[in-house]
């Protein structure tokens, strides 16, 4: 079962940041040893055409930048 939250805030400091939230239950009597999950996602800024999506490993976040101004940036914390 995978249980997702989004949330965002509406104040000036964090008006273009969204949170997600994901919690993976496993209800089998299996023990996963090894899974692999991913994040996919497909953002359009502004024109579709010009988009340029990066990420950082060191520091777990990925970025959608339209030319040269980066828009937001996504944190994602392994457990």
């Amino acid at each position: 079962m995978i249980l997702q939250t989004n949330w965002c805030f509406t104040n000036s400091g964090l008006r273009d940041v969204q949170f997600i939230e994901f919690k993976i239950i496993n209800r089998s009597s299996n023990v996963w040893e090894d899974a692999y999950f991913s994040f996919w996602t497909d953002d359009d800024l502004g024109s579709p055409f010009d988009d340029v999506i990066g990420c950082d490993t060191e520091e777990f976040r990925f970025y959608i930048m339209q030319q040269l101004m980066i828009r937001y940036m996504v944190t994602i914390r392994p457990l």
